[in-house]
């Protein structure tokens, strides 16, 4: 085993006011309170189970205490978890200042292999359901969901907007801040811009609430989810239209994944393929083209 295994950490449990205030290693900016929401839900699990167990933080606990919860989680959400621990110890001061005990962190975690999970076909709505959606919904709901297929953006992403990151010359370029604190730009048809700003009137926010707040992620995602309900009958979340937007620029305009994944701010175009494109030849395909 490495020396740096045998390392003892100098701290008994995970510290959560340093993950409250947790900044992002390439920028300045505080991380989204998604991402903390996430950080300090896993860290204070592990907080519970070095209680319980009356343990410290070790490797030998790191191992044990994810082992534990492999039994009680999706496979999906294991990966979320033994990612989103690494994250809260790297952290943590103690580990950040020492050499040693990073090392430890990346060694344990190499250990720690995450459940290869066989990709899914993402589900998608096709443009004349986005349409039906829009139609059903009342005018606000409508023009956030035509914003969020056009623009492909995440709901966090679209409540951060301020005006002045509208640029609204020819056409209506829009300044968007996304994961990681990576701007990207996208644009939306002008008449859209207009109704935008003749129902929401907003004086800081692109998209303000009747009484000039930001609006709520949360209160976007369930009414979007009611809509999927009511209108379409289907059980729906508001990032399937960013999957939405994803499918019509790939298969219905004929994008490059390139192209795809430079507009929906996808760090590496593999994540597009990989998500969006599932074509498999058949035998029959193959003995039509080449027989």
């Amino acid at each position: 085993m490495p020396k740096t295994m045998q390392l003892k950490l100098p701290f008994h449990t995970l510290d959560l006011t340093v993950i409250q205030h947790a900044k992002y290693a390439d920028s300045d900016n505080i991380v989204s309170h998604h991402t903390r929401r996430n950080l300090i839900g896993i860290a204070r699990q592990y907080n519970n189970y070095l209680e319980d167990n009356k343990l410290r933080i070790s490797p030998d606990s790191i191992k044990s205490f994810l082992a534990h919860i492999k039994h009680i989680q999706a496979q999906s959400t294991w990966n979320l978890s033994r990612q989103n621990l690494k994250k809260a110890l790297k952290l943590q001061p103690q580990v950040q200042n020492n050499y040693l005990a990073r090392m430890m962190v990346e060694e344990v975690f190499r250990e720690i292999k995450p459940i290869a999970i066989e990709s899914k076909i993402v589900d998608y709505l096709t443009r004349s359901e986005v349409e039906m959606l829009i139609t059903g919904s009342s005018k606000r709901l409508g023009l956030i969901i035509s914003f969020l297929f056009v623009t492909g953006c995440r709901i966090s992403e679209l409540i951060r907007i301020r005006l002045i990151d509208v640029n609204a010359g020819q056409n209506i370029a829009i300044r968007i801040l996304g994961k990681g604190s990576k701007s990207r730009r996208v644009f939306i048809p002008r008449k859209l811009f207009s109704a935008i700003r003749d129902e929401f009137r907003g004086t800081d926010w692109l998209f303000e609430t009747r009484s000039g707040n930001k609006y709520n992620r949360s209160v976007i995602w369930r009414k979007i989810k009611k809509a999927g309900h009511e209108i379409l009958n289907k059980d729906i979340h508001p990032h399937l239209l960013r999957h939405s937007t994803a499918n019509y620029l790939l298969q219905e305009c004929g994008r490059s994944a390139n192209y795809v994944a430079e507009y929906l701010g996808h760090a590496d175009p593999a994540t597009t393929l990989n998500m969006y494109i599932h074509e498999k030849p058949t035998a029959e395909e193959i003995t039509a083209m080449f027989g």
